[in-house]
């Protein structure tokens, strides 16, 4: 420890216990945090973690010290930064699945004594301002000893220091503390040691030798076992005066190979639990960073068990409770918004309190009538809201509670000025429970809501688009994206017309005072492009061979979709089309049901008023006995299906159930000798999906039809 403590200039903790260390479950044996992930969901050990899912909803509250006037210390909207920053470094750049919203107001301790503290005296605040069942967050001016972070693994306190809070975004010092708290090393940890045993190498290959007086098991990897003992976070010799987005500092480790040495991987400077100079570069874990801190949570949190709890589900303009922290809305836009109960723990055991209000803002781009609304979001519990809103000096203008009787979401309508700023408070008038709502702002002056944008979808040469229902003196604005496609001959005017360039797609757009309405997402301008690929179940036939199942029929799907478009195909003479039961078929659905007959070649093109492309052929080649080493029943499906492989004597690993754009929609593993499973489907939309079975060696695939 005294080694490490020599070397601290960015955070007070300090290289972990070796006798910890060497105790950690995943130390010399990564696989461990690898079961970890899979046993949560994640099955892929080469992706990042990203599906945006929050699994953990973590209170933080804040003790803010100021001088004996109350003077110092950050500022709420910095305080809201601190926490947008620390949510974009856990659930935004990473998503580690961990969130954060802060704990009603912050607490303000006014004593000049605790300005300017050491780590001794860190610990003292520790012990006198906590809550339980929370992150405890103190604010100081600065920590002796040029230390800008100090937390305590085990417990629930950390202490930062005015750089944590000064920049937009704030440095990533409260990030790298929370780390701390949820089990994370510094990755250069035992680095100042120099010495084989603990320092981590360069290399990600090299394994102990079988003679060493080290205390790691024969053969397994160096990586696991020293430095921060995971090993996909690269050694680390400390980066503290790199000061660089990239690696400048050079050096070898204990074995004589350089950072980087050839074929390694180079020192991140980007990883949150390091000790970069620049501040900029940082916001990332690592994979197996996450499980520790996941890890950490699930298993030595035992009186924070509850922090999954969806009664704790808060929305992502958090923290934002009063007029301070007020978010922007813009005109015309809706927000989908709760009010979250926040957990307590109050030594008996957990409970909850609620005092969120929410608070947004807006300045007027037009002078006239806005209307302010909530309403309810489909399948979540209705808020009870009340409506208040409030010129730039927070003088109240006007008010509403319940909409009606029967209706106890709230409505306001009130003309406004150009330029000037306005805010909004909704409060939660039922407390108690976890409820939800929409925070519409109406356009200013703008449409109302008949109009709209009318015209036709295909433009061959030329066509008109026009604005229904303007009001009296409103400012129009026509856009096209992309811009090379189509001219327009009046972008202000309240009917225009589009020139073609170009074959392609465009996006058309009007504004109405400053206010979007719809669009043509996809107006075919001239004769489609042609079709560049083909798949038959899921599988691209000029490079494979397709497994023929003579049970069920095969599903063709040309690529990407075409909008306002027909599909012309010529199949094989001795194939059937379920559609028209000929050789030859003409579609509005742009997936084609067949039964094959022998190898041949498929033609498609596409078609539209303007004309059509040239044909997409592809030969096809099948194998009629590849596709039967499972049976899938029943075809079509509408609850379960069982999945068959006992007459080939096929096991079944894993099962993975595929939409016709590609996206798994369902992925099940199963145990090892498994050859005849039942999989529920009754979640899945009807249509045509593909199944893909592994067998613990290849992936064969078979259509299915859910109904």
């Amino acid at each position: 420890m005294s080694n490490a403590q020599d070397s601290i200039f960015r955070c007070g903790v300090p290289d972990m216990d070796t006798t910890e260390f060497t105790q950690l479950d995943w130390f010399d044996n990564n696989q461990v945090l690898e079961d970890f992930l899979d046993s949560m969901g994640y099955d892929n050990p080469g992706a990042r973690i990203m599906d945006g899912v929050t699994k953990y909803r973590i209170p933080v509250k804040f003790w803010i010290y100021r001088d004996d006037n109350g003077n110092g210390g950050p500022n709420l909207s910095q305080i809201q930064n601190m926490m947008d920053n620390l949510n974009r470094l856990y659930n935004g750049v990473n998503d580690t699945r961990i969130g954060f919203y802060m704990k009603c107001d912050p607490t303000y301790i006014n004593n000049s004594g605790h300005l300017n503290v050491s780590l001794s005296e860190a610990l003292i605040l520790f012990a006198t301002h906590s809550e339980n069942g929370c992150i405890n967050v103190h604010v100081v001016q600065d920590i002796h000893g040029n230390v800008v972070g100090f937390s305590v693994p085990g417990t629930n306190s950390v202490i930062v220091d005015q750089d944590s809070y000064i920049g937009i975004p704030p440095s990533s010092t409260l990030a790298h503390e929370i780390g701390h708290i949820f089990g994370l090393s510094h990755t250069h940890q035992y680095s100042a040691w120099n010495w084989k045993c603990f320092t981590e190498c360069v290399s990600r290959t090299r394994n102990w030798p079988f003679f060493s007086l080290c205390f790691a098991p024969r053969f397994k990897k160096v990586c696991e076992s020293t430095g921060d003992a995971l090993k996909d976070t690269p050694a680390d010799p400390n980066l503290l005066t790199n000061n660089s987005c990239n690696y400048t500092l050079g050096g070898t480790d204990p074995w004589g190979d350089a950072y980087p040495a050839s074929g390694s991987e180079m020192p991140e400077t980007a990883n949150i639990m390091s000790y970069n100079g620049n501040d900029g570069c940082i916001n990332h874990f690592s994979r197996l960073q996450i499980a520790v801190m996941l890890r950490t949570i699930k298993w030595r949190k035992i009186d924070h068990s509850h922090w999954d709890d969806n009664s704790y589900i808060y929305d992502s303009y958090e923290p934002d409770n009063n007029s301070q922290l007020a978010r922007t809305i813009n005109p015309a836009e809706t927000q989908e918004r709760n009010f979250h109960r926040q957990f307590e723990y109050n030594g008996w055991g957990p409970t909850s309190t609620q005092c969120d209000v929410d608070w947004a803002t807006f300045t007027a781009n037009a002078t006239g009538p806005v209307s302010i609304t909530t309403s309810g979001i489909p399948n979540r519990t209705n808020a009870d809201t009340r409506l208040t809103l409030y010129n730039g000096a927070l003088t109240q203008l006007a008010q509403n509670d319940n909409i009606s009787s029967g209706n106890l979401f709230s409505s306001i309508s009130f003309n406004v000025t150009a330029g000037q700023t306005y805010f909004i408070q909704v409060e939660n008038m039922a407390t108690g429970t976890t409820s939800y709502y929409n925070l519409s702002l109406s356009c200013i002056n703008g449409a109302n809501p008949n109009t709209q944008i009318s015209g036709s979808g295909i433009l061959c040469d030329a066509e008109t688009y026009t604005i229904s229902n303007l009001p009296a003196g409103a400012a129009v604005q026509w856009q096209v994206s992309p811009q090379n496609i189509v001219t327009i001959d009046c972008p202000t005017c309240a009917q225009t017309s589009l020139t073609r360039i170009n074959d392609g797609e465009v996006s058309l757009t009007a504004t109405v005072n400053g206010c979007a309405l719809n669009s043509f997402l996809g107006i075919r301008v001239g004769r489609p492009l042609a079709v560049e690929s083909l798949t038959i179940d899921g599988v691209d036939p000029s490079t494979t061979v397709i497994c023929r199942n003579t049970e069920s029929a095969l599903v063709v799907y040309p690529g990407v979709i075409t909008t306002n478009t027909t599909y012309e195909w010529i199949l094989p003479i001795d194939w059937v089309s379920l559609q028209t039961g000929t050789n030859t078929a003409t579609t509005q659905d742009y997936m084609l049901s067949v039964y094959p007959g022998s190898d041949g070649t498929i033609y498609v093109r596409r078609v539209n008023e303007c004309g059509n492309s040239a044909y997409y052929s592809v030969n096809v080649s099948f194998d009629p006995w590849c596709g039967n080493f499972y049976t899938i029943s029943p075809n079509p499906a509408t609850d379960n299906i069982t999945i068959d492989g006992q007459k080939q004597k096929k096991n079944i690993k894993e099962v993975q159930i595929i939409d016709k754009t590609g996206q798994v929609k369902k992925l099940v593993k199963f145990g090892n000798n498994v050859q005849r499973v039942n999989v529920n489907v009754s979640g899945l939309a009807s249509g045509v999906y593909y199944i893909k079975i592994f067998d613990g060696k290849e992936w064969r695939s078979k259509p299915i039809i859910i109904n």
